[in-house]
């Protein structure tokens, strides 16, 4: 049985298919972490989303993407009662941020559902996790969330109903300084910052803040699949030995 992860499919099903068929995602020998921004840029966002939402043996952890996608239909949903199509209220902080990071085509597929299917969409988003603090893997502890950790919440699974707004935001959407070290006895998975801003070279290949892997404490996996560079790859990064298969 193995841990593995992933993050910033950003609708690219292919590379989501491609991590899935290297895994034993059906009998549950392994499972599968993906740390958010399954949406967005790429066509198949929503796609992704149904196939996870049907499959016990992967775990969402919500990323700005998704963060942005609930907003926008928790606001549609207050002001409308259903989930109306409002990207043209530019005014909106909610409707304005999404706008500019690409949810056209995730937009675009959300409005074919059924009115049915897209509430329980919504109601799946919302109750995604924002970060798992304690994972333990083969006597190894993890931290794992899409952008930034809080030092302060790490022995708890942390979603929006147990988080204040200024909590949810930095799990989804801060930056760290590269000299950071958050914990001395559990290491940080994240993606959200593509490593190339981190670390020089192409390809894009995860990046830690140790040159040992095994004693790294912070580890980034999002490799820019979805940058539209022929450099960008997806990184399936297993917990159990620290070893990582481009994709």
């Amino acid at each position: 049985m193995g841990t593995y992860v992933v993050s910033d499919i950003h609708g690219l099903y292919d590379k989501f298919k491609k991590a899935c068929e290297a895994l034993d995602l059906v009998n549950g020998t392994d499972h599968l972490y993906i740390l958010g921004d399954v949406i967005d840029r790429g066509k198949e966002g929503i796609r992704i989303l149904e196939e996870i939402m049907e499959n016990p043996h992967v775990t969402l952890i919500m990323g700005n993407h998704e963060h942005m996608m609930v907003e926008y239909l928790s606001y549609a949903e207050e002001h409308y009662g259903y989930f109306k199509d409002i990207r043209a209220c530019n005014r909106i902080k909610a409707v304005e941020r999404w706008n500019r990071n690409g949810n056209v085509p995730t937009l675009h597929a959300f409005y074919q559902l059924s009115d049915e299917r897209q509430k329980q969409l919504y109601l799946y988003l919302r109750e995604l996790p924002l970060a798992i603090t304690n994972l333990t893997v083969k006597e190894q502890r993890y931290y794992l969330v899409h952008a930034c950790p809080l030092p302060n919440r790490q022995e708890e699974v942390l979603y929006l109903s147990n988080c204040e707004e200024v909590e949810a935001v930095h799990l989804v959407w801060e930056r760290y300084e590269e000299t950071t070290d958050f914990f001395e006895d559990r290491c940080v998975i994240h993606g959200h910052t593509p490593t190339l801003y981190l670390q020089k070279g192409k390809p894009y290949r995860i990046w830690a803040n140790r040159k040992d892997l095994m004693q790294a404490g912070i580890i980034d996996i999002d490799c820019g699949c979805a940058l539209g560079s022929e450099s960008g790859r997806l990184a399936l990064f297993c917990l159990d030995d620290r070893s990582v298969r481009y994709i």
